[in-house]
């Protein structure tokens, strides 16, 4: 069984969800040593071991870069698997291209599926499913997601509502958690227009160039070029004339 749940780019549900994978975790082990655990009722089945792969931290002891070393201790879950090993996935592929990462998280997760092995795996990459790569309630997945309330205006901030609810996310909503990281306004419109460029397969344009502090296109910038192309030449023009157009310049 395949467990996909997938998340919005908002910080607290990231959280929410790296914690939530760290309790299952949690919660088997000590149900295997006989540990009290918090809850009314459960069905755990017997697990022969725990693998995750959650963080990775790179040092210069190990000459990895962060993606290599999540493709490391992914390798090492494909290999040890078992159909009763419990295996925990939070955001693998992230640290290289979108399309090389939702090639490698797809293949791992059908690998696993076959497997028979338990998983639960957190992502952002909604594409696994708008692209058909993998389909809810085919091959043992079963797809949810963490709620979170998602504005319909600029005005108001996402809300997480810390609770589990079948189906996938609809937006990783990253324009909205880019706002309430303290992104300015102009960055955030600008992206939000290359975002409708690419959702609707048309060129992203150009900034106007009059939107450009240092653009020639200025008012400032234009008054000195003009008073400068109206004089033949400078050579033998006064000091007074060139002081002029320094401070013209120093204006631009």
């Amino acid at each position: 069984m395949v467990i996909l749940i997938s998340a919005i780019g908002f910080v607290m549900n990231a959280v929410l969800c790296n914690a939530m994978l760290s309790q299952v975790g949690v919660l088997v082990y000590m149900s295997h040593i006989g540990c009290f655990i918090p809850c009314d009722n459960a069905r755990i089945p017997v697990t022969d071991q725990i693998l995750a792969r959650i963080s990775s931290i790179e040092t210069c002891a190990v000459p990895q870069s962060s993606f290599q070393l999540d493709l490391t201790q992914m390798a090492t879950i494909l290999r040890r698997s078992t159909p009763k090993t419990l295996v925990l996935i939070d955001e693998f592929g992230k640290g290289t291209s979108p399309v090389s990462g939702i090639a490698v998280l797809t293949a791992a997760l059908r690998k696993l599926a076959v497997l028979r092995c338990r998983v639960i795996c957190t992502t952002h990459f909604l594409e696994i499913f708008s692209l058909g790569l993998l389909v809810d309630g085919q091959d043992s997945l079963k797809v949810q997601q963490m709620s979170v309330y998602i504005p319909n205006s600029d005005e108001d901030d996402a809300v997480p509502l810390f609770k589990l609810k079948d189906g996938l996310a609809k937006s990783s909503a990253g324009l909205v958690c880019a706002k309430m990281a303290g992104v300015s306004q102009d960055v955030t419109i600008r992206a939000k227009e290359i975002l409708g460029a690419l959702k609707s397969n048309h060129q992203v344009k150009p900034i106007p160039a009059n939107m450009n502090s240092n653009s020639i296109f200025q008012p400032s910038s234009k008054f000195a070029l003009r008073y400068f192309l109206g004089v033949d030449s400078w050579i033998d023009q006064p000091q007074d004339a060139i002081d002029t157009l320094q401070n013209k310049i120093a204006l631009m």
